[in-house]
């Protein structure tokens, strides 16, 4: 069992909570943790892309509910195979799990973004998912708000990054500086992926973004 309590342990000491962790057992609330992650960043895409133009709240909180453990699991699998795989060429001595260990525990702080996005859509309701808030007349209260709650997300974002540094950098016996390196050369690769597909999507489907799927003749 452990001695500490890693979901307030690891915001302060992210190095020893993370060393018990993965001597007790890496994939210790490894879907707990992915459906907190999941949750946030589903919340956060969902905000960029508007779906509350097309559907209804219900309908975006269940699809977000019942895909956010399969997104954050496969979210940390596919970004701790590159962070381990690039970190293996810099002679780190991490496993897999251990890896995928950091990155999910180093999320416990977006169980605080999660619950701001709950209070937020109990607050403005479907106007969340709409184009928000270009799209939404909010007076001075709730924009302060609204700033507030951004705030609180980038400490925790910011808050979840240091976590994971310190925790990558013990388990791969790197220095801060060579953790961070290992770190921006597998996001450079996530980078040209993205790339890759975006480019592949566009050249395969671009005809039909200007092309009319229905005309009309009067």
């Amino acid at each position: 069992m452990l001695s500490l309590n890693p979901w307030t342990n690891i915001w302060i000491h992210p190095k020893k909570t993370i060393k018990e962790i993965v001597a007790y057992n890496p994939n210790f609330r490894l879907w707990v943790l992915s459906t907190i992650f999941g949750f946030s960043s589903l919340m956060y895409l969902e905000q960029i892309f508007s779906p509350g133009l097309k559907y209804s709240l219900k309908a975006i909180i269940l699809f977000s509910l019942l895909i956010a453990p399969f997104w954050g699991y496969f979210v940390f699998c596919f970004l701790s195979f590159l962070v381990h795989r690039v970190g293996k060429l810099m002679n780190s001595k991490a496993s897999y799990s251990d890896v995928r260990a950091v990155a999910s525990w180093s999320c416990v702080p977006y169980s605080i973004s999660s619950l701001v996005w709950i209070i937020l859509i109990f607050f403005f309701g479907n106007d969340l998912f709409k184009n928000f808030p270009q799209n939404t007349s909010i007076t001075e209260v709730q924009m302060s708000f609204v700033l507030a709650a951004l705030g609180i997300k980038l400490t925790m974002t910011t808050w979840s990054f240091f976590i994971y540094i310190q925790g990558l950098s013990l388990i791969q016996g790197f220095n801060i500086p060579k953790t961070i390196l290992n770190i921006v050369f597998a996001m450079l690769i996530v980078s040209v992926i993205i790339f890759l597909l975006w480019s592949a999507i566009v050249n395969t489907c671009g005809y039909f973004y200007d092309v009319p799927l229905v005309t009309f003749r009067f």
